[in-house]
């Protein structure tokens, strides 16, 4: 795939996974919902803004832990320094653009919802190609941002059920992760 990094595509693709383009374009996304009468369409959107933000919380404290050399710092993928300000572990792009179109395949069973699927995809390879990050990287932020993404998506439904708000998935009871965030606190709360 490096061979093919001066290729001007994987640049553009690349845009897709920016978190900041994306959380601009996922306001617009949402406030354009809003006009829909599809509440599918609607939930969807909140889900991938509401996704992204939190993804890319998860994704950026992870980053600043790990402290992961980048493919064009250190030829040597295991260089891990903690807390050396190294952003490689995991890909913000990968999260970002996982978290922001995994909703719409949980909610609308479409093609169009795969199409994105299949961009977020080349995002992330874009950002191999162009040796912003190891194939690691992309795995990890794609694998945070789409279970972020499912996690809230599950939880939006089961809150939709009992409202007479009918899901076209069903969803499977089990244990619920709530995230606690505030000015002095910062963590997850576990219910079974």
């Amino acid at each position: 795939m490096q061979r093919w990094h001066h290729r001007e595509v994987w640049r553009v693709v690349e845009e897709f996974g920016d978190a900041n383009a994306m959380r601009p374009a996922s306001i617009m996304i949402f406030v354009g919902s809003l006009f829909q009468d599809d509440r599918r369409i609607q939930d969807a959107a909140f889900t991938g803004l509401e996704a992204l933000i939190l993804a890319n919380l998860l994704t950026n404290a992870l980053k600043a832990a790990a402290g992961r050399s980048r493919p064009w710092q250190s030829d040597d993928a295991h260089e891990w320094k903690p807390l050396s300000g190294k952003t490689s572990f995991p890909s913000g792009h990968a999260t970002t653009a996982f978290a922001l179109m995994t909703p719409w395949v949980m909610y609308i069973d479409h093609p169009m919802a795969w199409v994105g699927m299949g961009l977020a995809a080349f995002s992330s390879i874009s950002r191999v190609t162009l040796r912003y990050h190891w194939p690691s990287d992309i795995v990890a932020g794609a694998l945070i941002g789409s279970s972020v993404a499912v996690w809230l998506s599950r939880r939006h439904q089961r809150g939709a059920a009992g409202t007479g708000v009918l899901s076209h998935r069903p969803v499977s009871p089990g244990p619920r992760l709530d995230p606690l965030i505030g000015p002095a606190h910062l963590g997850l709360r576990v219910t079974l």
